[in-house]
């Protein structure tokens, strides 16, 4: 009788910690990681940073037909976050044609102080062939930058 009073308590006691351990269907969610947001997104940038969405609209070229998931940042997007680039502060994000983003992604780099807007877009062109276009004045490390922002799991530095 002992050992089964014992062996039951034992596995009740693991019970418990296994149960304790399984997440609260009902607890709040978990504080965001830092360096990540829950928003704003990339189509907030018109009404939240107006002056870098005119010089988006000023450089993109006007030869082309953009779509307006690029030109207007009207697709798929993610948060806007925090960056550091080359010691200087700025914002990315990213956005994609919706229902095909795998080959229509553009990763877009900002900074709202310093009056600038550039980004690294990804396109698939005619017969699919890959497409990859840079948009606005910047230097290596920044195309890299972007590169690596946009593949990695949420890097902050550059």
């Amino acid at each position: 009788m002992r050992r089964t009073l014992t062996v039951a308590l034992s596995m009740g006691l693991a019970l418990g910690q296994a149960h304790a351990q399984r997440p609260d269907p009902f607890a709040p969610p978990p504080p965001v990681a830092q360096g990540q947001t829950k928003g704003p997104y990339l189509f907030d940038l018109p009404k939240l940073y107006p002056a870098a969405f005119k010089l988006w609209q000023q450089t993109i070229p006007r030869s082309m037909n953009f779509p307006s998931w690029l030109s207007k940042f009207d697709g798929v997007a993610a948060p806007i976050r925090d960056v550091t680039v080359e010691g200087k502060s700025m914002k990315f994000s990213t956005v994609c044609m919706p229902h095909d983003c795998g080959d229509n992604e553009a990763g877009v780099l900002f900074s709202p102080q310093q009056n600038r807007i550039i980004a690294v877009v990804h396109m698939a062109g005619q017969n699919q062939a890959p497409t990859v276009m840079v948009i606005g004045e910047m230097s290596g490390p920044e195309v890299a930058c972007i590169g690596r922002l946009m593949h990695l799991d949420n890097p902050s530095t550059c």
